[in-house]
């Protein structure tokens, strides 16, 4: 007579049962998602446009953000001593996905308050405008860090210094092997 407990193993593990079983330990232990970041940088020609933008940025646009639950949406200038000094401003939105990225157009569009506020940026004429260029592009997170960490520092706001690095190689892969998180390298 077969011994039932080895039956009922043999007919419990077929493959449906075995896919089943790894879909939901790979859910269970995924890693957490990562989030996507627009990265603006607006380029000034006076020290006037710099102004504008810079008050937007604090009365429209981030208090916008934050109404919109975006947290943590990083402003940044360069430093006195390099040359881009009050040439050029760096902003860093981030996203918990893809999906908010793309609505968000659509969310500013419905806050009356963010226009009230951003009225003289939104609405500048062409022959005065409040920046020489703005450049958007997105980014997603490495999955070695899917999420934004907002640096634990005690030092005054006006004393921190972050660096935007990026990095080039010839191929995808020289690029990978240098951060080593953000593709699999290929064999």
């Amino acid at each position: 007579m077969r011994n039932p407990k080895i039956l009922f193993m043999k007919k419990s593990l077929t493959p449906i049962s075995i896919a089943f079983f790894l879909l939901l330990t790979s859910c269970v232990f995924a890693a957490p998602p990562r989030e996507f970041y627009e990265l603006r940088t607006y380029r000034f020609k006076t020290n006037e446009q710099e102004q504008r933008t810079e008050n937007y940025l604090q009365k429209a646009l981030l208090p916008a953000l934050h109404r919109a639950n975006i947290k943590h949406v990083g402003v940044f200038k360069p430093v006195e001593t390099d040359s881009t000094f009050g040439k050029k401003l760096i902003v860093l939105i981030p996203f918990h996905s893809l999906d908010e990225f793309v609505k968000l157009d659509g969310v500013l569009d419905k806050d009356k308050q963010y226009y009230a506020d951003g009225k003289e940026y939104i609405d500048a004429p062409y022959n005065n405008p409040p920046y020489a260029r703005i450049e958007k592009t997105i980014l997603k997170a490495f999955s070695g860090m899917p999420n934004l960490a907002v640096p634990d520092l005690k030092g005054p706001v006006t004393e921190r210094v972050y660096e935007l690095r990026s990095y080039e190689g010839h191929t995808e892969k020289s690029i990978a092997i240098k951060y080593k998180c953000l593709m699999p390298v290929m064999k």
